[in-house]
């Protein structure tokens, strides 16, 4: 039974499309499924190293506190009875060295805080009896019968707040009890200071000690932060924490790439584009073989058939021309369909009419997605084919009105202007010699951008407005000023590049090159553009244009500007 259907299966080949197409489609996902990978094993790698390098930075340099403690210390006890403003110069000088103390204080024998350096701050800290308090009573007992430095808990400073205390028993020459040397660290000072001096480069941190959070750097961010979190011990003297290192949301972002999205996707159109150009080609032989059938047939006719030889030398023609323009139709078509959108646009929307019902609520998800990744593209290789016809398709440079333009313009945009219930004010506008077209472009593209980019609930307000300027030739300074969302002038550069966007897509539609076309046609007219803008506080675009040109001498054939897009 199972050998019939194999035989079956290898005469018929029709189904050898959908098994091209199945093969393509299983590589694609199995070639998405190891870049996403990749990519996520990548960040977590670079989250184990920058855990390593943040937690060996805060054990040096906590260690390298406590160690400056230990120095003192072996001076302290002798210090603070001969020379007690030499003692706190040299507490000073190391206050102002390592910073994160919150205090150096000397507590005599008895527990008693009688010197706290500096003085700014720690005046309540004077007099405080450290026995009063239970953690502390243990750890100066502890520090005295092992004479070595004890670090506590994290617990409540004589100055308030919280922190932790490192105690130093003291000893003087004679060996007897000399009180002790208390460094008072507040947590979250101290590690905001080296965390500073390290430089998170995106990275958030949280330290813990036995389970309890006692610091953070960031917000907590649940999804980011249960997901991509490293963690790793740190123990020196009797400090035992846990530092913990994720990335922060717009690192991930940066980290991202959308290259096995475009794989995918890619990847699933190409398979489905060899898939109909195999199924095409087995058409085309199958004509073929018929025709070549039918030729035989027509020769046997013939010799028993001679009176009817013109009627079918006529169909064998006939038939040869069939042939050549099926053959002609696959060509044309496989080069056609190098551009596979427009073939997923169309299968995806037939399975959801036909299938709707059918359908379950992934499924119906999928071809969403499917179908919104295929707009997207298309619109992103519209935007592009008009990117580069700037130059391909340019007219030459005539009186152009300006005012005439800019309303036109508007009337386009009229829909747009009453969803957001905004107005555009045009005022009078100088006639340039320009490109009508490619300047009705610039304008649309600035307009259209302004009422795109309102703040939320806030009515859009845009003017367009022109001076004249002198600068060694008559220019026209054209502006374009709206009250919307505005950007940090730090990405000026950034909004005119190819692919260049602020926001997110969820945000705002749109697919980045907008702006760069309006470069190139202002670059195309020696003209040059640059915005003014605060982020919250509106924008506004300034293009400076000349007023007249030279008459253009352009080498243009349109035979030469090819669709990539498509016919």
């Amino acid at each position: 039974m199972g050998f019939h259907l194999i035989e079956k299966f290898k005469q018929n080949r029709s189904y050898k499309p959908i098994l091209i197409a199945a093969a393509g489609i299983l590589i694609t996902i199995g070639m998405w499924a190891a870049l996403a990978h990749n990519e996520r094993q990548s960040i977590r790698q670079h989250v184990v190293l920058e855990t390593a390098a943040v937690r060996n930075e805060l054990f040096a340099r906590m260690e390298a506190r406590l160690r400056a403690l230990e120095r003192l210390s072996h001076r302290t006890a002798r210090e603070v009875q001969r020379s007690p403003e030499e003692w706190k110069q040299d507490v000073l000088a190391l206050y102002s060295h390592f910073g994160g103390y919150q205090a150096i204080e000397w507590a005599d024998a008895k527990g008693v805080i009688r010197m706290a350096v500096p003085d700014q701050g720690n005046q309540q800290a004077i007099g405080f009896d450290m026995n009063t308090r239970a953690e502390r009573k243990e750890a100066m007992n502890e520090a005295e019968q092992t004479r070595t430095m004890v670090v506590t808990d994290p617990t409540e400073l004589a100055q308030g707040g919280r922190g932790f205390l490192a105690i130093w028993p003291l000893y003087d020459e004679d060996g007897k009890p000399g009180g002790y040397l208390i460094g008072a660290f507040r947590t979250a000072e101290l590690l905001d200071t080296i965390l500073k001096n390290i430089g998170l480069a995106g990275y958030n941190v949280s330290v813990l000690h036995e389970g309890q959070e006692i610091y953070r750097s960031a917000p907590a961010d649940p999804s980011i932060e249960g997901r991509w979190a490293r963690e790793q011990g740190i123990s020196a003297y009797d400090l035992n924490w846990i530092v913990r290192v994720w990335p922060g949301r717009e690192l991930l972002n940066d980290e991202y790439s959308y290259l096995p999205e475009a794989v995918f996707v890619c990847g699933v159109g190409m398979s489905i584009l060899l898939a109909l150009i195999v199924h095409l080609a087995q058409t085309a032989r199958r004509q073929s073989s018929q025709t070549r059938q039918t030729n035989l047939a027509l020769e046997q006719e013939i010799i028993r058939r001679q009176q009817v030889e013109d009627q079918l030398q006529e169909a064998a023609t006939q038939l040869e021309q069939s042939n050549r323009e099926l053959q002609d139709f696959a060509s044309v078509a496989s080069h056609d369909l190098q551009e596979p959108l427009r073939k997923i646009l169309a299968f995806s929307d037939r399975l959801q009419v036909k299938l709707a019902d059918g359908l379950g609520t992934e499924c119906r998800d999928y071809l969403c997605r499917m179908q919104n990744a295929a707009g997207r593209m298309q619109n992103l290789i519209t935007d592009l084919l008009t990117f580069s016809r700037i130059t391909s398709r340019a007219q030459p440079f005539v009186p152009t009105d300006l005012s005439v333009v800019a309303h036109e313009v508007v009337d386009d945009l009229e829909a747009r202007i009453e969803q957001t219930h905004g107005t555009v004010r045009i005022e009078p506008l100088p006639t340039i010699d320009a490109d009508p077209l490619q300047i009705r472009q610039l304008l649309q593209n600035l307009i259209g951008n302004a009422l795109k980019f309102h703040k939320p609930g806030e009515p859009s307000r845009v003017r367009v407005f022109a001076r004249q300027r002198e600068d060694g030739q008559a220019l026209c300074e054209l502006s374009v000023e709206d009250n919307g969302i505005g950007f940090d002038e730090k990405y000026l550069d950034r909004i005119f590049t190819v692919f260049q966007r602020l926001h997110g897509r969820g945000e705002y539609e749109g697919t980045g090159i907008g702006l760069a076309v309006c470069r190139k046609i202002v670059e195309r007219h020696g003209g040059t553009i640059t915005a003014h803008s605060r982020a919250g506080a509106g924008s506004t675009f300034v293009i400076l244009l000349p007023s007249h040109h030279a008459k253009e001498h352009e080498n243009h054939d349109p035979q030469t500007d090819h669709d990539t897009a498509g016919r």
